[in-house]
């Protein structure tokens, strides 16, 4: 690669062709820190995987840590034919220092970094108002020609601050107060970019300290942005250039061999933002490891590691600074919190505190901004139940009892022809529904999507929108995931959440009805449904010998009304072109479907003791389900069992205030058969 040009006559072609010669050793020695007695070895031609486990090897016995020996092998890459692939420094390190190093003392962030965009390059390139590394000289400060590491310092970090230096040609490095060091800079290739806390700090594996940690690293001054996947150096430039628009670019060195590192001033600015800054650049190509705080960076206007050229500063701007980061493009922003402190909120008002409430829309059902579901199986009336309470809501009539605040209705059919509907919505309804809008998807080609439902809330001002069923809509992928399901159903709290609009959808029970399966865990599908809504009716139904009306309890979980100590029992009453739908009373929220009550009115009928088989067949109820009822019917003392003498391992029941009446004739008749 050619050298590049020099930013002090922005014409020279060698950054090496200065008046300054590579300077002797001088007063390093001074803020000399770490010695090795043993030479390191030097990087070959060929076998580079091979060094660098043998360049672990010699840092393990020297007595480095794993981290400082990951630095000193990495110090080399510049010398190297090639870049250290993938992983292969650490592996390296994890197998030469893994049967002694001891658990990490602490550990530095480390955001999960994006993969390099050479896509995203291309549009930075093209967006920058920096294209050349010409044009970017031009945009500097003025930079002395006579200028030594010394001058940048000052202006870099003003005051007495400690410092961390590394020397060039070695692994040597000291923290020291700035001022111990003025003159002795010369020698120096690296610099860490923010200002130290302490002489020394805790190592990272917690062996020991040293005078180069993240322990004893300050707080984040400067974000370096080194290039790691090569480019021109007006390519390297351009993205510089680009990346000035969303952090204050204070310097840029040439590292004396193929990459310009860019300092960005980031001091002060929120971590989410610098973090947003960096995201960014790495998506441009930049090295992840320079996020690290204590991670070296060249020294402006130092030597490289072989004193073959100088690090040119070729933009030098120390006091630029912005108010805030803006958030890059493609970069999502960080979390806008909203914190409150709750002691300003409290009260002990009962009017305040009903009135933190959204207002109802049917009372202890349903609220403004609700996400609701009805969960039912098969032919249980849920679809009846869900359009008569769209006409309820629409009308302001009473829904099973409860009061309801009159609100405009979508109702979005995506099973049922539209004749079908209709003939339903004129069945229930006594007048037409004012204030009830539908539509029926069935057969559609194109379904609307959560952004189009939130817009037609918005425009037709809708309180409350039933979607019928859920698994028609398109809005779950895989319905049996948890996590999936939690993600796609968020948009129904988003929705209602912004437009204030309750919604409402039909969903299924799972398979076998769901009838011994807890309110919240009805619906079929992930668990995650039972957390996720705000209401949860489920239809229960009731085994009715009438043709002409069905009963089904709504058994109830609601989030924010007080727990129901009866079920609302549903009558719906079938006529010639009509249903009406009607509370018909109340049962125990014990035995939702009432199966108790018909176990022991019918045990209460029986002449003898009954066996589970028979009263299954009769009652039409699952033979699991009834056993489940029966053990539950047994333990409150409603039901006795007796062995059943034609099998010692099967029961018979009979109910418990018929026990000895039943009991006696038994012992009759086996008097009369003998």
């Amino acid at each position: 690669m050619d050298k590049i040009p020099t930013s002090q006559d922005n014409g020279s072609t060698d950054p090496s062709a200065t008046s300054k010669a590579a300077p002797a050793s001088g007063n390093w020695k001074a803020v000399t820190g770490n010695k090795f007695s043993e030479p390191f070895p030097e990087p070959p031609e060929k076998g580079i995987n091979t060094w660098v486990f043998r360049a672990a090897v010699h840092c393990k016995k020297s007595g480095l840590s794993q981290e400082q020996a990951g630095e000193k092998i990495r110090s080399y890459e510049p010398k190297l034919r090639r870049y250290f692939r993938h992983d292969e420094v650490e592996r390296a390190l994890r197998k030469t220092f893994s049967s002694s190093t001891p658990q990490r003392a602490r550990t530095e962030r480390q955001p999960k970094w994006p993969a390099y965009d050479p896509s995203a390059v291309a549009a930075a390139v093209e967006a920058s108002e920096i294209k050349t590394l010409a044009d970017l000289n031009s945009c500097s400060g003025a930079i002395p020609e006579d200028s030594d590491p010394d001058y940048y310092i000052d202006r870099l970090f003003p005051g007495n601050p400690l410092l961390c230096a590394a020397k060039a040609g070695s692994w040597d490095f000291l923290t020291f107060y700035r001022e111990e060091a003025r003159g002795d800079l010369g020698d120096a290739t690296s610099i860490v970019p923010s200002p130290m806390t302490a002489p020394h700090g805790m190592k990272a594996d917690g062996s020991g300290i040293s005078a180069h940690t993240s322990d004893n690293t300050g707080p984040r001054r400067y974000l370096v942005v080194e290039s790691d996947h090569g480019g021109s150096f007006d390519e390297q430039a351009a993205v510089i250039g680009h990346l000035m628009a969303y952090a204050p670019l204070v310097c840029v060195v040439f590292s004396g061999n193929k990459s310009l590192h860019a300092w960005f001033q980031v001091e002060g600015h929120p971590e989410r933002d610098v973090i947003r800054f960096f995201h960014y650049a790495v998506k441009l190509g930049a090295d992840p490891r320079m996020w690290t705080r204590s991670q070296f960076t060249r020294l402006p206007d130092g030597w490289n590691y072989d004193k073959s050229a100088r690090q040119v500063v070729h933009y030098f701007m120390p006091d630029a600074t912005m108010e805030t980061l803006p958030p890059p493009p493609g970069v999502p922003p960080g979390y806008a919190w909203k914190l409150k402190n709750a002691a300003d909120a409290w009260t002990d008002d009962p009017t305040l505190i009903d009135g933190m409430s959204a207002p109802p829309i049917i009372h202890g059902l349903l609220r403004d901004g609700d996400a609701a579901t009805i969960v039912g199986g098969a032919k249980t009336q849920k679809s009846w139940l869900a359009v008569h309470m769209g006409i309820c809501v629409a009308s302001g009539i009473p829904f099973l009892g409860n009061t309801v605040s009159k609100r405009r209705v979508l109702y979005l059919d995506y099973e049922l022809k539209e004749g079908t509907f209709l003939k339903r919505l004129c069945m229930l309804a006594d007048s037409p529904p004012v204030g009830l809008l539908y539509h029926a998807l069935r057969g559609e080609e194109r379904l609307p999507t959560m952004e189009d439902i939130e817009e037609i809330i918005v425009s037709e001002k809708i309180g409350l929108v039933i979607l019928d069923p859920l698994y028609r809509t398109g809005l779950l992928q895989e319905e049996n995931s948890n996590d999936s399901t939690g993600r796609e159903l968020i948009a129904l709290q988003k929705i209602a959440t912004r437009t204030g609009a309750a919604l409402v959808v039909i969903d299924h029970t799972a398979k076998g009805g769901g009838s011994e399966r807890s309110t919240v865990d009805a619906a079929r599908g992930a668990s995650a449904k039972g957390g996720f809504f705000d209401a949860i009716m489920v239809l229960r139904p009731k085994q009715n010998e009438s043709q002409e009306i069905s009963l089904i309890t709504l058994d109830v979980v609601t989030r924010d009304w007080p727990r129901l100590a009866e079920l609302p029992l549903a009558s719906f009453t079938w006529g010639a072109g009509r249903c009406l739908i009607e509370l018909s009373g109340t049962v125990s929220r014990e035995d939702p479907s009432m199966v108790h009550d018909s176990i022991v009115e019918y045990l209460r009928s029986a002449t003898t003791p009954l066996g589970t088989k028979d009263m299954a067949s009769t009652l039409r109820i699952p033979e699991t389900t009834l056993r489940n009822a029966l053990r539950k019917l047994e333990e409150s003392g409603r039901v006795k069992s007796i062995p059943d003498p034609d099998h010692r391992q099967r029961k018979l029941y009979l109910a418990a205030d018929r026990k000895s009446e039943v009991e006696s004739g038994m012992e009759v008749a086996d008097e009369t058969q003998a």
